[in-house]
């Protein structure tokens, strides 16, 4: 399996309490038989360094990795 990937970063972003993180994504387009597109996400923090989150988007919900 071979799958394309696209890098995103998004602007800063801060909270209505004034914390402030930056948040970065990689969508990774995977190919037949998988159903979902795949998405990690990296938010970056001074004081609570980096966490990641994973999102999985059914084909079924979205067709094409444009739609996702």
């Amino acid at each position: 399996m071979t799958a394309k990937t696209r890098k995103y970063a998004f602007p800063s972003m801060k909270r209505a309490d004034g914390e402030g993180f930056d948040v970065s994504a990689t969508f990774h387009e995977l190919e037949e038989p998988h159903d979902y597109w795949l998405v990690s996400y990296q938010a970056a923090h001074k004081d609570w360094n980096y966490m990641p989150f994973t999102l999985t988007i059914p084909k079924a919900i979205a067709k094409t990795a444009d739609l996702a």
